[in-house]
């Protein structure tokens, strides 16, 4: 999908599915917990070399973009900076627009099993979600939870051996 057919699926602005990084100085701050909030909420596309600002897009491009392309698929499998690859290589892309370069990222939505993707190697401190527009860390009992379900088969669906119905009771 091309920048432009992009922004108009997403009606120009950023949202639970899209965001705008600027990316003019370098790799963005923040970029890897918008990873991570992508690929623990539905998933989503990051463009970097675009902002907004009260409600207005402005493209400002990445500078040698071949180099920070590489750079993000290099480190998107390193496990201090992102516990797991949740986009390819194949999903980082550098589209010209209006004569600057701007890298797409699709993120894809991980699932249940395989929660939380989290930065920086800690869980705790580096798990997101997306909520509308904006990435936010996760409380312990948000992580708790997304521990507690994943693997092959969570907790909660084990069946428990050697429990019968009549060994639970109601009893007042």
């Amino acid at each position: 999908m091309n920048i432009e057919e992009l922004l108009q699926q997403f009606n120009f602005q950023e949202n639970l599915e899209l965001e705008f990084k600027t990316a003019a100085l370098g790799m963005p701050a923040g970029m890897w917990d918008t990873v991570s909030a992508f690929a623990n909420t539905h998933g989503g596309w990051l463009l970097l070399g675009v902002r907004e600002d009260k409600g207005r897009i402005t493209l400002d491009g990445v500078r040698n973009a071949e180099a920070m392309k590489q750079n993000i698929v290099n480190l998107m499998r390193n496990r201090q900076k992102i516990s797991m690859e949740v986009c390819g290589p194949e999903d980082v892309s550098i589209q010209k627009t209006c004569g600057l370069d701007i890298i797409t990222l699709k993120i894809r939505a991980v699932p249940n099993s395989e929660k939380p993707v989290y930065t920086g190697g800690n869980p705790y401190t580096g798990t997101f979600v997306r909520r509308n527009e904006g990435d936010y860390n996760c409380k312990k009992d948000e992580v708790d939870r997304m521990i507690r379900g994943a693997g092959p088969q969570s907790a909660d669906s084990a069946v428990l051996k050697g429990f019968r119905m009549t060994t639970w009771t109601n009893k007042p």
